[in-house]
């Protein structure tokens, strides 16, 4: 299913791995862009991002719905990495390796970027 570019706004719903996350628009006070509810299914976009930037931060949030909901955290801790350990390499892959493996799929023509209105 390819997603236009104006298709994808807050308020619309992605399924992740069979859970479906509402994407939504806060305001967040302790200076980060975005975040990823897991608890209460929503991928939040700070609302002051601007219009050009919202869709790395969504992508990036997106990133660790995925993480989570494909049981990689709880494997992590289950394998005895700490915390913290954990916590850093999810990080990791959501900076390094998600930027990497989009970019690749939006540059061979199977990825289209969606504006988040």
């Amino acid at each position: 299913m390819h997603i236009s570019r104006n298709q994808l706004s807050t308020g619309r719903s992605i399924v992740v791995l069979g859970s479906h996350y509402e994407v939504v628009r806060v305001a967040l006070s302790d200076g980060t862009e975005g975040e990823c509810r897991a608890d209460s299914a929503q991928l939040c976009v700070g609302e002051s991002i601007a219009p050009g930037r919202r869709w790395s931060v969504l992508r990036h949030e997106l990133g660790h719905a995925v993480w989570f909901e494909s049981g990689c955290r709880a494997a992590l801790r289950f394998a005895g990495y700490s915390d913290e350990q954990a916590d850093a390499l999810e990080e990791a892959v959501m900076e390094i390796f998600i930027p990497a493996y989009v970019d690749t799929l939006e540059r061979a023509g199977w990825l289209l970027v969606p504006v988040i209105a």
